[in-house]
């Protein structure tokens, strides 16, 4: 793949419940065997997704066993302040943009509101 992704909270839960078109599925599942970055905010999302059945939380934490978690540090609070002032983000998702940015990953997402950060690399997925 040759990129390194951070894969939002949003995609992961699309991945898990089967709601990805086939090519964003198969982006997925590279990923996964690639080089799996999430954001500390992504597993504490994940671990209190609503509604989630016995079977979805055993499926999220394989997945979290997979993945590299980039914890908070100052360098991302700090971008993660100025990103959410500046574009009005909730405080998760400027935490997610900021660790992206830092990385200098590509964020998968299917959220369009990461599209208004001009210096964030993003590729956006298609759900059914």
């Amino acid at each position: 793949m040759g990129l390194t992704y951070l894969l939002d909270t949003n995609a992961i839960i699309y991945f898990l419940k089967g709601r990805l078109t086939t090519d964003s599925n198969e982006l997925i599942e590279n990923v996964i065997h690639e080089s799996l970055n999430i954001s500390i905010i992504t597993k504490i999302e994940l671990l209190c997704w609503k509604n989630i059945t016995d079977g979805e939380i055993g499926k999220v934490r394989e997945f979290l066993n997979y993945a590299k978690i980039h914890y908070l540090d100052d360098q991302i609070a700090d971008l993660a302040v100025s990103i959410r002032k500046e574009f009005n983000l909730k405080l998760p998702d400027a935490v997610i943009a900021a660790t992206t940015a830092h990385y200098k990953f590509k964020l998968i997402t299917a959220d369009h509101h990461f599209e208004k950060i001009p210096h964030l690399s993003i590729l956006s997925l298609q759900h059914l």
